[in-house]
C-alpha cells in the first residue's frame, strides 16, 4: 500500500514537472504579431511600439496597403539603432527581414521602422502586421 502511494505521488510529480517545462518552453517560443495603421512622415521615420523577440528567426513585415501606391523602406530597430538592413516595402507585400550577423536579441524588445525614401516628400499612410519572428 505504501509503495503504491509513493509510486502514484512520484508519477504525479513527474507529470507536473513535464507540464510545467512544456509551458515554459512554449511561452518562450511563441511569436508576437504587432499591427500598424500609421502615417509615415515625408523624409522621416516612424517606429512601432516595441515587442519582444522570441527566437532566432528572421523578422517579417506583411503590408496590406500603402497610400498612393508608394514604396516605403522597412527595417527592425533595437531602441533607435537599426539591427537589420532596410528593405523595399511595396503595397500588399510580405518582406522577410534578416538580422545582422552577431545580433543576439532574443528576449529583448524591438521595433519596426518605416521610412520614406529620399525622393518622397509627402506623408504616406501605411497598414499591415509585423513580427520580429517569422514562422519560416
Amino acid at each position: 500500500m505504501k509503495m503504491k502511494l509513493i509510486k502514484i505521488l512520484t508519477m504525479g510529480l513527474a507529470v507536473m514537472i513535464f507540464l510545467g517545462a512544456g509551458q515554459y518552453i512554449f511561452a518562450k517560443t511563441t511569436r508576437t504579431i504587432g499591427d500598424y495603421d500609421t502615417i509615415v512622415p515625408g523624409v522621416g521615420t516612424w517606429y512601432s511600439p516595441a515587442i519582444e523577440k522570441a527566437n532566432g528567426s528572421n523578422g517579417v513585415n506583411h503590408n496590406t496597403s500603402i497610400g498612393g501606391g508608394k514604396t516605403l523602406l522597412t527595417a527592425i530597430a533595437y531602441g533607435n539603432n537599426r539591427i537589420t538592413d532596410e528593405y523595399a516595402l511595396t503595397p500588399r507585400s510580405r518582406v522577410l527581414i534578416p538580422y545582422h550577423t552577431g545580433e543576439n536579441i532574443s528576449g529583448r524588445k524591438v521595433r519596426l521602422q518605416l521610412n520614406t525614401p529620399w525622393n518622397v516628400l509627402v506623408d504616406v499612410e501605411a497598414h499591415g502586421t509585423w513580427s520580429p519572428d517569422s514562422e519560416d
